[in-house]
């Protein structure tokens, strides 16, 4: 692999990743200087101040790992999981109401393991891969095409044109919008969402930038 200089131990291989990963990340930038008031964002009061989780979305969510074979850093089994889901969903239940309820969400959810994936050009180039963080036990939504086995760009496009054609069948209305942002996720203001959320109704608890992580 190389980044200027060709590396080829592993520990050097991963530092690469590393400082690659760490130099797109934009969190230094200055405050930006608008706001979603000025961008025509209207408050939407029916929003939820607070959020819970009921217990039938909890055994429907232990009940999808029984075909999940990955595990997340924790190293801790998804069928392991599976295999114990009626002792574990009253206490993931009073977990997840209680972290939602006091806006806290714990240091050790946020843990992850860095995949880097090629994207194009140079295999041997560090720059010409993308990071995926997978959290433990991270479900991707069945909606996704990219990183998701068995899922192309002609299977989105097929899908997507079937859409169209019912869509027309049944005279409803289509918009689709189509955006190609270099490393979008890397360059994520975090004080411009918070401000956004907060414009549309969503309450202290949940985007507030304050709170303290366990």
């Amino acid at each position: 692999m190389h980044y200027g200089d060709i590396i080829v131990s592993d520990v050097d291989i991963a530092n690469l990743f590393a400082l690659l990963f760490k130099s797109v990340y934009k969190s230094l930038l200055p405050p930006p200087q608008w706001s979603a008031e000025n961008i025509g964002i209207n408050p939407y009061i029916i929003l939820p101040s607070r959020l819970t989780i009921e217990l039938d979305e909890i055994e429907e969510n232990l009940l999808s790992l029984r075909t999940t074979k990955s595990r997340g850093p924790d190293g801790i089994s998804a069928q392991f999981l599976f295999s114990i889901r009626a002792q574990l969903k009253y206490p993931l239940l009073y977990l997840f109401n209680l972290s939602l309820a006091e806006g806290i969400f714990p240091s050790i959810w946020k843990t992850s393991q860095v995949t880097p994936i090629y994207k194009s050009v140079d295999p041997g180039s560090v720059s010409n891969y993308r990071p995926i963080s997978g959290l433990p036990l991270n479900d991707l939504s069945t909606n996704q095409y990219g990183f998701y086995g068995g899922r192309f760009t002609t299977t989105s496009a097929s899908e997507l044109s079937a859409f169209i054609r019912d869509s027309f069948k049944n005279m409803s209305r289509v918009d689709v919008v189509s955006t190609d942002i270099s490393k979008a996720f890397h360059s994520i203001n975090h004080k411009v969402l918070i401000d956004i959320l907060d414009r549309l109704g969503v309450g202290v608890k949940l985007c507030s930038p304050g709170s303290n992580p366990i």
